[in-house]
């Protein structure tokens, strides 16, 4: 009888606190087990070079069981240069590449956009010099700025890169400018490539995902191209990711 009346009065009692919301212990242990960790994931870059986060925090998510957190640092037209001078000067982006468990980098479209504009195969008489400067400028921005965010994260973050498509093959083909472009914009992607093996940091190969082997594909007609010729579209963010999770979530343990 009194092991009866103790088990209604539990019952009571349980049924009380749920009323007052108070969930039990053993209820809350049940649930935050159930909870996937998270992991934060730091998003550098302009446009180019950011728009598709969102599709490889889906595939983190799965590949990892983790939920992803994200800390979106886009920023329209960025250069390399810009986005140095930022990792170095802002104290909340500092915080947050040190709290990643992963970080991005999309950036060099507007630095190689200028670059053939000012000195390349758009100009009426290109400027070797020139270039070659813009290309110095550039591999030494890059290599500052993988140096600069390695040593404030986390030694066991990963940080992973990417080299940059061509959106306009279609058009410079029909000027015949296409080869002279393609050859400095193989250079500028190169520093990419570069800074990735100095650092041991892997570089997702979307130039090749978007341009081909040989660097002559339209990625417009693949259907990689948003309406304004320039921009991924949902598909071309798609290959994007794919080329990120292609290269597994190797930590960098420096």
């Amino acid at each position: 009888m009194r092991r009866l009346l103790f088990h209604r009065f539990a019952g009571s009692l349980a049924t009380f606190f749920i009323l007052l919301g108070v969930v039990p212990v053993a209820a809350q242990t049940t649930r935050s087990l159930a909870d996937p960790p998270t992991w934060d994931y730091v998003v550098l870059g302009n446009s180019i070079g950011t728009l598709w986060f969102e599709h490889y925090g889906a595939m983190i998510e799965s590949d990892q069981s983790v939920k992803v957190i994200y800390h979106n640092h886009y920023v329209p037209r960025q250069k390399a240069s810009a986005l140095l001078a930022n990792v170095t000067s802002e104290p909340d982006l500092q915080n947050e590449i040190a709290d990643a468990e992963i970080i991005t980098i999309g950036i060099g479209f507007p630095d190689m956009r200028w670059a053939i504009t000012m000195w390349g195969s758009e100009r009426r008489n290109p400027d070797s010099e020139g270039m070659n400067e813009a290309i110095r400028e550039f591999c030494l921005a890059y290599d500052n700025l993988l140096a600069e965010v390695i040593s404030l994260a986390d030694p066991t973050v990963i940080i992973q890169i990417m080299d940059v498509y061509f959106p306009y093959v279609r058009s410079h083909k029909d000027r015949e400018i296409y080869e002279s472009t393609k050859q400095d914009w193989a250079r500028f992607n190169e520093c990419i490539t570069a800074a990735g093996r100095r650092h041991r940091v892997s570089v997702a190969q979307v130039h090749e995902a978007f341009n081909g082997a040989l660097g002559d594909d339209d990625p417009a007609e693949k259907g990689y191209l948003d309406f304004d010729g320039k921009h991924s579209s949902e598909e071309g963010m798609q290959v994007i990711a794919e080329q990120f999770q292609s290269l597994g979530y190797e930590r960098l343990l420096r």
